[in-house]
C-alpha cells in the first residue's frame, strides 16, 4: 500500500510519543499494540485485547499528494461507549507544529463525536490517552438531544 510507510512513522515512531507516555504506555497495556493488516485495498488495524477495532485517517490536502495528517483507532467498548484507543498526530498539526493552529486532534475527536451521536445507544466517546480517562458525552442534553 502507498500509505503504508507513511501510516508507520505517524503511529508507530511519532516523534511527540513522549509528550503523552504515560498514558500510551497505559494503552498498550490494557489494549495491546496495535498490528497494521495490509490488504490489497486497505490498511486497518488490529488490537490484541479488542475484538473489533475502527480506523479513522485525516488527509492533509494543502499538499500535494496529500499527506497522512492523523490516525486515531477506535472501538464500541459497550453499548453506550465509544473508545478511542490511540491517536497519532503528525508533528506539524501538534502543539508545536507549523499547523498546530488547524487543530487537527480536535477536529478528529469532532468527527468521532459526530458519527458517535448518531449511531444508536452510544452516549459517550472515551479519550483511553487521556490522563484522567476523558468521557465526553455525544448529544446535548435535554429534550432536544436525547
Amino acid at each position: 500500500m502507498a500509505r503504508r510507510a507513511e501510516l508507520e512513522r505517524l503511529l508507530y515512531f511519532n516523534d511527540n510519543q513522549h509528550k503523552v507516555d504515560r498514558p500510551l504506555r497505559e494503552a498498550l497495556h490494557r489494549y495491546g499494540t496495535p498490528t497494521m493488516m495490509v490488504g490489497e485495498r486497505l490498511l486497518r488495524f488490529s488490537v490484541p485485547h479488542v475484538a473489533e477495532a475502527q480506523t479513522l485517517y485525516a488527509l492533509d490536502d494543502s499538499q500535494d499528494p496529500p499527506r497522512l495528517a492523523a490516525v486515531s483507532i477506535y472501538t464500541r467498548e459497550d453499548l453506550e461507549t465509544l473508545s478511542v484507543l490511540f491517536l497519532a498526530v503528525h508533528e506539524a498539526f501538534a502543539d508545536g507544529g507549523a499547523d498546530e493552529g488547524k487543530m487537527l486532534g480536535v477536529q478528529i475527536l469532532e468527527v468521532l463525536r459526530a458519527n458517535a451521536a448518531r449511531t444508536k445507544g452510544i452516549r459517550w466517546l472515551r479519550l483511553s490517552y487521556h490522563p484522567k480517562d476523558l468521557r465526553i458525552a455525544v448529544r446535548k442534553s435535554g429534550p432536544e438531544g436525547a
